[in-house]
């Protein structure tokens, strides 16, 4: 976004520009060694105009995602950049003419996200008189939207998962509850609801334990170990 400055309501005409120089003089003074982004990874309008009465106007910036995670990976990458003056007579401050755009490229990471103390970590329920159902939310969050159809899995294999003991794996419960085993967050979300139910009239009597871990096979996604 490009903003006008002060009282100035003309039509400004101005130009963004890469600009390899700042991002020298900025790493000389930091003591950083930013490496600028090569030009080929992205696109965007290098003049732009701020009609009389506005005081802005976004400039887009296109990213080839695709082309940069397949080249480069996730990481942190940047643009220097630098606005200049198309118009006669008008310049721009040049104190705040210069900028480095910071691309922050992670991996999108997927959680449990129901309510908050009974849905992922260790929880302890006593079902003993228990006369009716108990729904738990285990519904599934992407940290963005989704841009495209993401199925979301649900489950445990006490074979390949090293979240348990041999011996906690020699109680698991193995009847009594129900949830979808697979969910899908549509395009453009970044929510997939999901609920267990527990059936207390079915489960035998005992302790036991019910691993519910969330994931995904699509390898664009990760998961958070932690949340689950």
């Amino acid at each position: 976004m490009i903003h006008k400055a002060g009282y100035y309501q003309n039509r400004f005409a101005g130009r963004v520009e890469l600009d390899y120089n700042y991002l020298v003089q900025y790493n000389t003074e930091n003591g950083t060694d930013y490496e600028m982004l090569d030009e080929k990874y992205y696109s965007f309008e290098r003049d732009f105009v701020i009609e009389a009465g506005a005081d802005e106007v976004a400039v887009p910036l296109s990213l080839k995602i695709e082309q940069l995670l397949q080249d480069k990976g996730y990481g942190i990458y940047y643009i220097p950049l630098s606005v200049n003056s198309r118009t006669p007579e008008e310049d721009v401050y040049v104190d705040k003419s210069h900028f480095i755009l910071l691309l922050d490229i992670r991996k999108p990471v997927l959680v449990i996200d129901g309510a908050v103390g009974e849905q992922r970590g260790e929880v302890f329920m006593d079902l003993s008189k228990a006369t009716t159902e108990r729904q738990i939310d285990i519904t599934a969050k992407l940290d963005i939207n989704t841009t495209e159809e993401l199925v979301v899995t649900y489950g445990y294999d006490k074979e390949e998962d090293n979240l348990l003991t041999e011996d906690e794996k020699s109680r698991l419960l193995t009847a009594g509850f129900e949830y979808a085993q697979n969910v899908k967050i549509p395009v453009g979300e970044k929510y997939a609801e999901n609920y267990l139910i527990l059936k207390p009239s079915e489960m035998p009597d005992g302790k036991w334990i019910l691993p519910v871990r969330v994931g995904t096979t699509n390898d664009k996604v990760g998961s958070d170990a932690e949340e689950n």
